[in-house]
């Protein structure tokens, strides 16, 4: 998946079919408990959204807690 600004100076890609949850250089490459993420990039590149299906916190807010996990698969979206 892409998305490009309006403008053509900024490009967003996600690897749609990618559902790893592994981080950092050594990370659980056998962890894919992540979901599919979709994205989308706003008209002048200055907002990116990220869809993150399956996605169980509950937390909401930027000091939420992010171990409650009480929103079983419910998905989110996050705001850069």
């Amino acid at each position: 998946m892409l998305s490009l600004s309006a403008d053509g100076n900024k490009l967003a890609v996600a690897a749609g079919g990618e559902d790893s949850l592994a981080t950092g250089i050594n990370g659980d490459q056998g962890d894919n408990s992540a979901g599919r993420r979709a994205i989308s990039l706003s008209a002048d590149g200055n907002t990116l959204a990220v869809g993150a299906l399956r996605e169980s916190s509950a937390a909401t807010g930027i000091y939420a807690d992010q171990n409650d996990n009480l929103a079983n698969e419910s998905g989110a979206v996050y705001v850069y």
